[in-house]
């Protein structure tokens, strides 16, 4: 009941956990596979992750 809530108002429309339903930016601390309540291998978290790692990956050096 409380996932499909969140799942709701928190899953940007490209497939990751956004903060709020006001703040589309990625919340990596909703990643619920780390804290055992959804697979790891799950469509939200794998999009959670590739979207809050983004950033990094850019700017390692080559």
């Amino acid at each position: 009941m409380i996932l499909a809530s969140v799942s709701a108002t928190c899953e940007h429309p490209d497939g990751y956990w956004q903060r709020t339903p006001d703040d589309p930016t990625v919340d990596a601390a909703l990643l619920p596979a780390v804290r055992g309540a959804l697979p790891a291998h799950g469509i939200r978290t794998r999009q959670t992750l590739a979207t809050w790692t983004g950033p990094w990956k850019a700017e390692a050096p080559s």
